[in-house]
């Protein structure tokens, strides 16, 4: 049977773009594109909506699917740990790196973990901090249809740089050998400056690829930057990777520079996403440094549970992402890994609650981390932040939250901040029409888009109707079932047919103790 368009009708809608309606919304999606959305009354005047298949979501507020910037899936078997903080962040890592899988099929089962936590958390689109040299996280990813970057961890110093650097060319021709239209990507991720060389980053910023980097974390990785010693020094003693050439030329470590100079400040011209950046310093410095993340189009991650997690704010002060955005700088946000979150919400991967607790610890605007959670981090990893809107054409997703009748939240009614467009394209070579696509679809398995239950059952080729942009006249790929990204008390489908359909719900997401002050939270969105 042809698939025909399904009508999403509910409470209201809205999206980082300025798309936003309340008191009855409706998006019309077909085939995985989305054709219109705004108030019901107007998009049901759509041609298209008459012949659509129904499905009611009272008192649901619909969002496009979120970004998770940064993530390390690979991570998520081992679950939330302590931190002793008076051990230090090197003794942590090290526990981190005997705890982590080092198996092919381990590592396997940990990044479908995190998958599966990442959906449940409402994710369309995430940037991976695959395992050292691991192509495994980027297969699995893959395989499940799951959009995003894997960045593949390279470390090495010194004379230790040839060969990652070696490999880092290998991983770029690979990654040239995919369609540019995939949804899922191999970047690079060099892995922070006290661990990967300045060649490394060389490199990795000439390659083309994403590229990504933890950056300005802690105290300890701003001393072995600046001084060569400390911590860091006596942790790669240990494991026998360190020589004197590590210390060798201007560009090296212990020349007096912070790791924000020593990193971005010499190598060729790359949009950096920099995963953390805690570190900023004082006075005129710190100004600097802004300058120096918006001068080079950097992007950053931030992470705010894995900021508290690890007391950054004892450190370095609270986090700088506000002054960043106003100085232009592209800020998405992250949740990290698994081992930075409460137990209480260790059952899902979410940028919903990245969102919520920086609502309400600093009271941030909802439009504002609506942007950081969805248009920026799309930006971020290099996809059309369109992806992320309701703006007609192909979607990353659509999550449903609850919702108050006649008062949906603080995320509609409020002003767009304009912001203006920066010079960070998807990879080339992209489609015409600049829009995302997905993999070659395979068989369906069997799977009918009539034969899911409501509203799931959407089918998902790489066009939207109405626009043939950068397709052949009369290109029509073969479908494959997609289904609705959805949080809260409405199931969840996946968008690969090769990938497995769950039948049961998902989860409420829990109501959260504090929320007794503010009528915003009742969206569950801050």
């Amino acid at each position: 049977m042809k698939p025909t368009p399904v009508l999403h009708l509910c409470e209201a809608i809205v999206d980082a773009a300025g798309n936003q309606a309340v008191g009855g919304a409706a998006v019309l999606l077909h085939q995985g594109s989305l054709l219109a959305a705004g108030p019901r009354a107007q998009v049901e005047q759509h041609p298209r909506a008459a012949s659509a298949q129904r499905c009611e979501h009272p008192d649901r507020l619909l969002l496009p699917a979120l970004v998770n910037a940064h993530a390390h899936l690979d991570l998520s078997h081992i679950g939330p740990q302590p931190y002793d903080k008076g051990r230090g962040f090197t003794a942590w890592a090290d526990r981190v790196r005997t705890s982590r899988a080092d198996d092919e099929p381990g590592i396997a089962a940990a990044v479908q973990t995190g998958i599966e936590l990442a959906k449940r958390g409402g994710t369309g689109i995430i940037g991976d901090i695959a395992g050292v040299g691991s192509r495994t996280p980027f297969m699995v990813m893959r395989a499940a249809g799951f959009p995003g970057v894997s960045f593949i961890e390279l470390f090495g110093q010194g004379d230790n740089q040839l060969a990652a650097i070696h490999f880092l060319n290998e991983l770029a021709a690979e990654a040239r050998a995919h369609p540019p239209d995939s949804p899922t990507r191999l970047g690079l991720q060099p892995h922070a400056p006290y661990s990967a060389g300045p060649a490394l980053y060389a490199f990795a910023s000439a390659s083309g690829l994403p590229v990504s980097t933890h950056l300005a974390e802690t105290l300890e990785e701003r001393r072995f930057v600046e001084q060569g010693d400390g911590p860091f020094r006596d942790l790669i003693k240990s494991l026998r990777k360190w020589h004197e050439a590590i210390l060798e030329g201007d560009d090296a470590v212990g020349r007096g520079r912070h790791p924000i100079e020593h990193t971005l400040a010499h190598f060729p011209p790359a949009p950096w996403l920099a995963a953390h950046v805690n570190d900023l310093g004082e006075g005129a410095a710190r100004a600097a440094r802004l300058r120096l993340l918006a001068e080079t189009n950097t992007s950053v991650a931030y992470c705010p549970r894995a900021n508290a997690y690890f007391r950054r704010e004892e450190d370095f002060g609270p986090h700088a992402y506000r002054d960043m955005l106003a100085a232009d700088i592209n800020v998405a946000l992250g949740t990290d890994s698994l081992l930075c979150l409460p137990e209480a919400e260790a059952d899902r991967l979410s940028i919903l609650d990245e969102m919520r607790y920086l609502y309400e610890r600093d009271h941030t605007d909802p439009m504002l981390l609506l942007t950081m959670a969805t248009t920026n981090g799309a930006r971020a990893l290099r996809f059309d932040p369109d992806y992320t809107t309701f703006t007609p054409g192909p979607i990353a997703g659509v999550i449903a939250l609850p919702a108050t009748p006649g008062d949906p939240a603080p995320l509609v009614n409020r002003p767009r901040r304009q912001r203006p467009p920066r010079p960070n394209p998807p990879l080339k070579p992209p489609m015409a029409s600049a829009r995302i696509g997905f993999l070659p679809p395979k068989a369906a398995d069997g799977i009918r888009a009539d034969s899911l239950p409501r509203p799931w059952g959407v089918e998902d080729p790489p066009w939207r109707e109405g626009r043939g942009e950068g397709f052949p006249p009369g290109y029509r790929p073969t479908p494959q079932v997609h289904g609705f990204q959805s949080v809260g008390s409405l199931p969840m489908r996946s968008r690969h047919p090769n990938s497995p359909i769950p039948t049961s719900p998902i989860p409420q997401f829990p109501p959260n103790p504090s929320d007794s002050r503010s009528p915003p939270l009742r969206s569950r969105v801050v």
